[in-house]
């Protein structure tokens, strides 16, 4: 009967320490982060963006004017807002 006992204790204390790995092993376990949504960009003059296929480029008054450079055989162009005022709508994935 002592044997049991002894043979039971044994056993609850390995099933209760488990693989022996601390909860506070030093890793995070934070969820992985969500993927950062784009925002709208507000333009402003003179200054050169770099657009993909998919974004939205849209003149918030008709007067705005814009110059668009591209490179045949890329995907991405400069925009470069001359006057008025607009925003780049990137492409959300």
């Amino acid at each position: 009967m002592k044997q049991i006992f002894i043979f039971m204790t044994t056993a609850m204390l390995l099933v209760g320490c488990g693989s022996g790995s601390s909860s506070n092993s030093g890793r995070s376990t934070a969820p992985a982060p969500k993927p950062e949504v784009p925002s709208n960009i507000e333009m402003v003059v003179s200054e050169p963006y770099t657009v993909f296929p998919g974004d939205q480029l849209v003149k918030s008054v008709p007067e705005a004017l814009v110059r668009i450079s591209h490179i045949d055989g890329k995907d991405e162009a400069t925009v470069v807002l001359l006057e008025g005022n607009a925003i780049i709508i990137p492409h959300k994935e």
